[in-house]
Formats: C-alpha cells, sequence, structure tokens
C-alpha cells in the first residue's frame, strides 16, 4: 500500500472519530462569579503586568483580587486582557511555578497527555531533527518533522526522498490521573519506505509528575520483527526549573534488547531544554554512561 493511500485513510479516520467523540473544554465564565473563589488564575493586563491571583468578587466593571503580598487590588475589567486558571499541581507550597512547556512529551516519545486547542511547540533535536506539533482539538494533535542533512542532500539529486515525519495522536483524560492515547508514527526512511508505526498509550499522573506505557506495533511493509515494541517513560518536577526525565524502550530484535535514559529537564515558561544519556550494554562499550541526547523545545 502507498505511503500516501496510507496517509489518507488514516486522517479521514481520525477526523471521523474526532467529530463523534471529541470535547473542546469550554472556558470559565468569570463574569458569573461574585463571590470569592479560593482557585489561583494568571491576570495578565494590557501593560503586560502578569498577576496571579485568588478573584475575591467582580462586576461588569470591576474585578478585586487578593496575591500572595496583597489582601485586596482592584483591577478595572477593560484592562485585563487574559484570564486563565491556574492547575492545582502548578502551586506548590503556595508558590505558583509556572506549567511544564512540553507537557505532552519525553525525549522521543509522546504521552497521553494531549496538547490543549490551539497550542502547539517547535522541537530541535541534534540541532538537525527538526518537529513541530499542534492541537488540532483539546484530544486531538497532529505534529511533523524533517531531518536537515537528508533533506539539503537530496535537493540536487533527481528525486526528492528526505527523511521525514507526522505524527498524529488522540488522547483524553479518562479520570483524574489517568489519560489514554492513540496515535501512529508515520515517515520516510530511504531504505525502509515507509515506516508505519500505530501505538496506545496509558499514562498515569498529571502535567508534572507522570508515567507513560507504550506499546506499538510496525506495519507488515516494515522489514522488522512483527513483535510489539515497549516503552515506559516517566517524569518528576523536582523544582520551578527542573525535571527528571527517563524514556525507557524494549525493541525487538532476535532477542528483546533494551535501551534506557536518564536526564534532565531545564523549563521557562515557553520553552525547555533536555540532556540525557543514552544507555544499554552495547553503548557502554563506547561510553560508560551512555550517549549523549540534547534538545530543546519552543512553545507557542
Amino acid at each position: 500500500m502507498r505511503l500516501r493511500t496510507v496517509m489518507y485513510m488514516f486522517i479521514c479516520t481520525m477526523i471521523s472519530i474526532i467529530n463523534c467523540y471529541s470535547q473542546v473544554s469550554a472556558k470559565p465564565n468569570l463574569g458569573d462569579m461574585q463571590k470569592a473563589d479560593s482557585t489561583w488564575y494568571k491576570i495578565v493586563l494590557k501593560d503586560g503586568t502578569s498577576l496571579t491571583a485568588n478573584i475575591l468578587s467582580q462586576d461588569q466593571k470591576t474585578m478585586i483580587i487578593a496575591t500572595q503580598s496583597l489582601p485586596r487590588l482592584e483591577l478595572a475589567q477593560d484592562q485585563i486582557v487574559s484570564v486563565k486558571k491556574i492547575q492545582a499541581v502548578n502551586i506548590k507550597s503556595g508558590e505558583y511555578r509556572f506549567p511544564n512547556p512540553n507537557e505532552t512529551r519525553y525525549l522521543f516519545a509522546p504521552s497521553a497527555i494531549n496538547l490543549k486547542k490551539g497550542e502547539g511547540y517547535y522541537q530541535n533535536t541534534y540541532l538537525f531533527l527538526h518537529s513541530f506539533n499542534y492541537g488540532i482539538t483539546d484530544n486531538f494533535s497532529i505534529g511533523g518533522g524533517f531531518e536537515f542533512l537528508s533533506t539539503i542532500g537530496v535537493i540536487g539529486d533527481s528525486y526528492f526522498n528526505p527523511i521525514c515525519f507526522i505524527t498524529p495522536k488522540l488522547g483524553f483524560q479518562v479520570q483524574e490521573k489517568l489519560y489514554l492515547g492513540v496515535g501512529m508514527l508515520i515517515g520516510n526512511v530511504p531504505g525502509i519506505t515507509p515506516l508505519i508505526m500505530s501505538y496506545v498509550l496509558g499514562t498515569y499522573g498529571d502535567t508534572e509528575d507522570n508515567l507513560t506505557l507504550g506499546i506499538g506495533m510496525s506495519s507488515a511493509e516494515l522489514n522488522l520483527p512483527k513483535s510489539p515494541v515497549y516503552a515506559l517513560s516517566g517524569m518528576t518536577r523536582i523544582s520551578k526549573r527542573m525535571s527528571l526525565i527517563t524514556e525507557n524502550w524494549i525493541l525487538p530484535f532476535d532477542i528483546y534488547k533494551p535501551i534506557f535514559s536518564y536526564g534532565i529537564r531545564f523549563s521557562g515558561e515557553q520553552m525547555s531544554a533536555d540532556f540525557a544519556l543514552i544507555n544499554n550494554a552495547d553503548f557502554a562499550e563506547i561510553f560508560y554512561l551512555g550517549i549523549p541526547y540534547v534538545d530543546f523545545v519552543v512553545k507557542f
């Protein structure tokens, strides 16, 4: 089956599923709140000021809030640009921690947590691998990417055959700390064409601390053993700007062989950078601690 036909069938199926089952979260109507609210909100004003506060009361003209340092502050509604609810996981010991800017992915493997509608990010790995992901709805995202050197290298050839891929994914929160997802990796790799892998995901935890089990199967057209690929990944936030992260694979070659990794994620409000070491028995013969892995992500 041609790659173009497989991609077309998959996208049509995803659109049908989204039309039937996807649910877009409604924005809270803050104008309806007339009494004290213990929930924390991020409030952005027209002059660029950002406040983390509880909303005490409000009407059509005025919002009265309380911050950690000011028990009462009055704001004009026409000066407020946005009001966004802060998740409980981002309040630690009374201190606000900005959300994980790369909450849906570990190093390369995804979690079942999905991007929200309109969210997206750009990821650069080893400087040469470029990828993008975008939330079409709260439950469906699509991404893609390409490898720079193979793309530039084939421009002068008689045919265009770079390393590239697309990664559609569906993800749903089924319980407070349980997410389930399905997706595909559809790629073009010279000598292995097409590369098609479908997978299922289960994530337990929240956007800051979670563990994900993934199981994937390659298509019949891919000349690899027809056995499942397993991935076990996790992350935990240890400070405002640092998280520990691990991504581990069990691959079916002649026998199942593990590949594991361990690293640190450094985060800002709109970007993150990962430094990790990838290791197994073979890699350890080259460098005992493992092969370095580096990427950075910019969220938009």
